[in-house]
């Protein structure tokens, strides 16, 4: 059995920065928010937040969209049953006001800062990306795809379209079911 080291996290911390980083959004923007006003408005120590968080887009990120740690993906026992699940599921996280803030933000910052889309990819597109290669590969083990594919591709196409969609065309329905067959049909060519 795994050791754990160190002190376990406070789930109240979390659920405080949480809180903290939708209020901060919703009143001043993802630009004007710092780590020190997060940590005030949570009352937490600026320290507790970095042991948890490498940087403001990883925290904010995190605490709106998805968590650094997402558990088991979705199973409805086919690969368009999955994807139409994951989609719904990404639509619902990102269409969240305080989520689309978060983005816009973060995508800005992504542009300024170079080191920060490694430190994203490292722990929290991972995340999706071990998702994505789950239900890939139970596709396969059930023969409905006849190669393996790229699990980081099939993130780019189903996260990007519709983080895409939310955030430059807000007033769109997002068809999360289209975009889920569609990416079916081209995976089991």
């Amino acid at each position: 059995m795994p050791v754990s080291i160190g002190r376990p996290k406070e789930t109240r911390v979390d659920e405080a920065v949480r809180e903290a980083v939708v209020a901060l959004l919703a009143e001043r923007g993802y630009e004007r928010m710092t780590v020190a006003d997060i940590a005030a408005r949570a009352r937490v120590g600026r320290g507790a937040l970095y042991r948890r968080w490498n940087s403001k887009a990883e925290m904010t990120f995190a605490s709106v969209v998805h968590p650094l740690e997402l558990g088991d993906p979705p199973n409805r026992g086919t690969l368009r049953g999955d994807l139409t699940a994951l989609a719904k599921i990404v639509h619902a996280r990102v269409s969240d006001p305080s989520a689309a803030a978060a983005l816009a933000g973060v995508v800005s910052e992504l542009r300024n800062e170079p080191t920060l889309a490694a430190a994203l990819d490292e722990r929290l597109f991972a995340e999706e990306r071990r998702w994505i290669a789950t239900i890939l590969h139970r596709a396969r083990v059930r023969g409905e795809l006849r190669r393996a594919q790229d699990p980081e591709l099939v993130r780019q196409l189903l996260v990007g379209t519709i983080v895409f969609v939310v955030l430059y065309h807000p007033e769109a329905p997002v068809p999360v079911k289209q975009i889920a067959e569609l990416l079916t049909r081209g995976l089991g060519e």
